[in-house]
């Protein structure tokens, strides 16, 4: 009579949780282990528990191919098992029967190559490295054929090597991590096999054992270069698309970061409509442009992460650049998609100073805003036909929500290429004479959007009117205009009184706007709002710069000492804007979200101009003011080393400064006015 198991024993038994996506794909035994199984951690992959589905939906990517193969290779077994055997003390090892069976032996075991000049030899009993049967696997070579996850369903625990045999490659041909990818080059490269010794047959010469030796070796020879051009041959095989989206690295949560970016990094950089975008990747996600802004989307949400995973953000930005050109190659250049993944790229580029790579993705978009015309969205229409075949147009939409978004993106790309120039020293490509374009309407892109009428961007934009409502983004626009016409200014100075009166033209500009815009320069707004924290910090630079070019100009004309002194004032004040600005926003703790991680890169250029403007008023300072400015240098210092290295561009171009503090903190002792004001009192 049989007996039942008791209860507690059922309940208690473990639930059977599947083999890790790696270990499956590789058909190699995986310790379930929670989170990441033993091999996963042993050897660097990233272990995720995805299911079965995942992976049958990888294996029906290309189904008829893999049925052919499991086919091929049944077939292939049976013609084997079908062989005649000689049970005896040593195996019949002829010509005709190594011939016969060498196609065989290459899905099932090593065994010695055909030598057609060999005699009949007597071989010992097959070794162990030969048998079919797998280490540890009670299953027959058939079984595992018609069921490829027989391996996963092992009791044995054990982390074992992956199995070598080219019975089990063809299920290992699309690894889909980037780490199971690394593990997989050995398995796919051809591997050099030794020829098989044969052991001496009694009553052959030693001539004839070393002719057989020679012949042996010549014969491997020639199987090593089949097996180098056969593998010659398959690279130089394209890649179906199927099976190349099958193999392509999955990026872990790419759902919080869309999150990051919309409720972090929105309010910098408003460009995308956030329904638009999930709609288009839910009706085609195959669709390369798609895919490109939304590995780019991704990549903008792990910029707001203080601890963020680099691997992770390094996948998302090559998948961003992978699909961006793949696009190029297919000509999907009338998508508003693929222009939006360059603005995050470059964006991206920017924030980790690769700087010649975000030279040259910048003239991409710049050349791509001008192919769709993205410059004139509000110039009036023409009559004429349009006589370039360069041009392609965007699909035409109806919908203010979707203009709103093409204008918003054209300016993204407005304002990154004058920090790019401005960083690279070199000129500007798009001509503002050319531009007609709106400022950005207020308001979020969505359902609710209400189209507001904004003015063009020009040189004498009057902002008093009420009627018009200048939002932050629109106020980085029109900061990035004036820096724009300062450096022209500067750059080709005018020796006459011309570069006065366009001196004072653009001092008023700015004075003009710090009064219409003064509601994004107050304290309460910085903090709220990181678009106008870097609005007023980059406006102060513009000015700053602006007047230390004066004072240069003062000094070489040798106008009179009030002019400088005036511009001084005016650059000192600027400095110490920026240092309190700074102060008030400074993180007491880095957490996700702060101004390093989205104004980061941004805050360079002030930091350098306030130190420049500080550490010169520092050398003619007295002792009542002195401390004051060398305690805000300090402050700016430290700043400068939370966004970059000590040996970054930004710290090269103060290098002069810190000389200059260091040389007051040996003269004053680090004391500076309370030395004085002691000596004053009698201490």
């Amino acid at each position: 009579m049989s007996k039942t198991p008791p209860a507690h024993t059922v309940e208690s038994r473990p639930e059977s949780r599947l083999a890790c996506d790696v270990c499956r794909e590789r058909k190699v035994r995986c310790d379930r282990g929670h989170p990441k199984c033993g091999r996963c951690t042993r050897l660097g992959n990233r272990c995720t528990y995805y299911g079965r589905k995942n992976y049958r939906r990888t294996i029906e990517l290309d189904l008829p191919r893999h049925l052919a193969e499991l086919q091929d290779r049944l077939s292939k077994a049976e013609a084997l098992l079908a062989q005649p055997r000689t049970v005896s003390s040593g195996l019949s090892y002829t010509a005709a029967s190594a011939s016969s069976s060498a196609p065989a032996s290459e899905c099932c075991m090593p065994c010695a190559p055909a030598y057609n000049a060999l005699p009949e030899l007597h071989m010992p009993p097959t070794p162990v490295w030969s048998q079919t049967s797998v280490p540890g696997q009670d299953s027959h070579i058939l079984d595992l054929l018609a069921d490829p996850l027989a391996w996963d369903r092992t009791d044995d625990g054990g982390n074992l090597e992956p199995c070598r045999s080219s019975e089990f490659q063809p299920f290992a041909e699309a690894p889909t991590t980037p780490a199971a990818t690394e593990a997989y080059d050995f398995a796919v490269k051809p591997r050099p096999t030794a020829p098989l010794a044969l052991p001496p047959v009694p009553g052959n010469t030693p001539e004839e054992q070393q002719q057989q030796q020679q012949q042996q070796h010549h014969h491997h020879q020639q199987q090593q270069q089949q097996q180098q051009q056969h593998h010659h041959q398959q690279q130089q095989q394209p890649i179906p698309e199927e099976e190349e989206h099958a193999s392509e690295e999955q990026v872990p949560d790419l759902v919080s970061m869309y999150r990051n970016y919309f409720e972090v990094f929105y309010p910098t950089l408003p460009i995308l409509n956030q329904y638009r975008f999930f709609s288009d990747i839910a009706s085609d996600p195959k669709h390369p442009p798609t895919r490109s802004l939304s590995y780019a989307v991704a990549l903008m949400g792990t910029m707001v992460v203080v601890s963020h995973d680099g691997t992770v953000q390094q996948q998302c930005y090559r998948l961003a650049r992978k699909y961006a050109e793949l696009c190029e190659r297919d000509e999907h250049h009338a998508d508003l998609n693929f222009f939006q993944s360059l603005i995050f790229i470059l964006r991206y580029e920017l924030d980790s100073r690769q700087l010649t790579s975000a030279w040259m993705t910048l003239g991409r978009a710049i050349r791509l805003a001008q192919v769709l015309k993205l410059h004139q969205l509000d110039q009036p229409a023409s009559g004429g036909m349009d006589e370039s075949d360069v041009h392609v147009s965007l699909p035409s939409v109806h919908e203010q929500t979707d203009l709103e978004e093409r204008r918003r993106s054209f300016w993204a790309l407005y304002v990154l290429e004058s920090y790019t120039s401005m960083r690279a020293g070199l000129p500007c490509q798009i001509d503002p004479s050319q531009i007609q374009v709106a400022l950005a309407a207020p308001g979020q892109l969505g359902p609710d959007f209400q189209a507001t009428p904004m003015p063009l961007l020009t040189n004498n934009l009057d902002l008093s009117s009420d009627s018009i409502v200048v939002t932050a983004y629109s106020s980085i626009v029109l900061m990035a205009s004036l820096a724009r016409r300062c450096m022209r200014h500067i750059e080709q100075p005018d020796t006459g009184s011309g570069f006065w009166d366009h001196h004072y033209t653009l001092s008023e500009a700015i004075n003009s706007y710090m009064a219409s815009l003064h509601i994004y320069l107050s304290v309460k707004a910085t903090r709220e709002n990181p678009a106008a924290f870097s609005f007023l910090m980059n406006l102060c630079a513009v000015d700053l710069y602006l007047h230390e070019a004066a004072i240069d100009q003062a000094e070489r004309q040798g106008l009179p000492p009030s002019i400088v002194t005036e511009s001084r004032r005016r650059s000192t004040a600027d400095a110490l804007k920026i240092t309190s600005t700074i102060r008030h926003n400074y993180p007491v703790l880095r957490v996700d979200g702060d101004i390093f991680a989205i104004q980061g890169t941004f805050m360079g250029w002030p930091l350098v101009m306030g130190v420049r403007a500080l550490a010169r008023e520092l050398k003619c300072a007295t002792d009542l003011t002195s401390d004051g400015i060398a305690n805000a240098l300090r402050f700016l210092f430290s700043t400068l080393d939370q966004i970059e290295t000590a040996d970054g561009y930004w710290h090269q171009l103060v290098a002069g400064a810190v000389e200059t503090l260091q040389e007051w903190d040996e003269e004053h002792d680090g004391f500076g006015s309370l030395m004085v004001q002691g000596g004053k009192k009698g201490w």
